[in-house]
């Protein structure tokens, strides 16, 4: 998470939804990795079984709770079926609220993003408009600044929801095999967590040279779709449709091709971890069967399993995810660090319009490698109409974009009356 700690300074706006929503994710975490478990291990043997539960600490709870001196069991089966449901409703709402406001922290967070994109792009020089495709800087502002809300605030959230509910589920598996001399069954899990987390790291390093390749095929197939827009008179007057379909066409199946590769790894992650699981569940079985352990016992611990290996599982897609957004960061970066060279000075002149003449002395201009004017020397008089005359490509409109300074030249200046701009 150290590639993105430099945009999580767009969490402070929205710190205290952030927080409740990260609250609201650890309570769900306990409701889902304790409540259920506990529920199966702790009410039901007391309820199913003929035996006495009255010195059990949550019947004893009751009573003094409802001030009784003896609780019945048609009591105790009422107070469990009422249990049920506040823990869902507990865990249902902590959800709910974890979802609302992480969510409404993204949409906060990326409208910081693609603001402050905006205003970068709003002070770029135009050379760099000139090496890039409308096209492509359009998907950066849009798709990219999507995928790197996911990491700084849903991922986020999981990050501590997915690992909380993992500890409180396996807390809760310990403590049951503990409880029932079960303590292989606890070993198993501890063995095969970490193992699913091998197979997801595998699939990550896979993803994340496709997830860079299909965001910049993206930029491409939106660059191209924009120009095409853009030219509608050019293509007809050439008769360019067929040529502009057939470029499309492949431009969207190079897409197909690669989001399928993305799917691929993506989509391998669940289905791994639950063959882990199963194999998990099915090696606890064969034990507990072999241990002589109760019904309600194995179903607690497989409830345990179930909730250890989800977490793991979600944490799986989150990895996905990441590498996808560290591909975002390093588009969107492109940008936000690319310097403006066009530096004014720390105490300008003040401007006045030209009296006498603008002169060109010594001039040289390059777009990147490709040199466009060598030392050119001019004086335009005021009041003269002149005339630029030359083949495409001559260096007519870069000669008469440096006259406002939309660039800067590589060697020598212009002049205004003698005062270098």
């Amino acid at each position: 998470m150290n590639r993105f700690r430099p945009y999580y300074k767009y969490l402070y706006t929205v710190r205290w939804h952030f927080s409740i929503g990260v609250l609201s994710g650890l309570l769900y975490a306990i409701a889902s990795g304790a409540g259920l478990p506990l529920m199966t291990k702790v009410v039901f043997p007391v309820l199913f079984q003929k035996k006495d539960g009255s010195n059990e600490p949550w019947v004893l709870w009751i009573q003094q709770t409802l001030g009784l001196s003896q609780i019945s069991k048609d009591q105790l089966l009422l107070f469990a079926c009422l249990w049920i449901p506040v823990i869902f409703i507990i865990r249902a709402a902590a959800g709910y609220a974890n979802s609302l406001l992480i969510q409404y922290s993204g949409l906060r967070v990326m409208e910081s993003i693609r603001t402050d994109l905006f205003i970068k792009l709003q002070h770029l020089p135009l050379s760099f408009f000139k090496r890039n495709k409308s096209g492509d800087l359009l998907a950066r502002l849009m798709s990219d600044a999507e995928l790197l809300r996911q990491v700084v605030v849903q991922n986020s959230s999981d990050l501590i929801k997915q690992p909380a509910t993992l500890i409180f589920a396996l807390g809760s598996l310990i403590y049951m095999a503990a409880q029932n001399h079960s303590f292989f069954i606890a070993l198993v899990a501890l063995v095969t967590v970490p193992f699913s987390v091998v197979l997801i790291r595998t699939a990550g390093k896979r993803l994340a040279a496709k997830a860079r390749s299909l965001q910049q095929r993206g930029g491409d197939l939106t660059a191209a779709l924009s120009e095409s827009l853009q030219s509608p008179l050019e293509i007809r007057a050439y008769n360019l449709e067929d040529r502009q379909v057939g470029m499309f066409r492949r431009r969207v199946r190079e897409m197909l091709r690669l989001t399928m590769k993305v799917a691929k790894y993506r989509m391998a992650i669940s289905p791994s971890v639950e063959v882990v699981a199963a194999a998990g569940f099915s090696v606890s079985l064969y034990v507990g069967v072999k241990n002589d352990m109760t019904l309600e016992d194995f179903l607690a611990l497989g409830m345990a399993l179930y909730m250890s290996y989800e977490p793991v599982k979600k944490l799986g897609m989150v990895h996905s995810q990441l590498k996808q957004g560290a591909a975002a960061a390093e588009r969107l970066e492109y940008i936000l660090h690319e310097p403006d060279d066009l530096e004014d000075q720390a105490s300008p002149s003040p401007f006045f319009p030209p009296q006498e003449a603008i002169r060109f002395e010594n001039l040289s201009f390059a777009y990147g490698e490709e040199p466009v004017l060598r030392n050119v020397n001019l004086s335009i008089p005021i009041g003269q109409v002149v005339a630029l005359v030359g083949p495409s490509g001559a260096g007519k409109s870069t000669f008469a974009q440096l006259i406002p300074r939309f660039y800067d030249p590589q060697s020598g200046g212009i002049t205004f009356d003698g005062t270098d701009i």
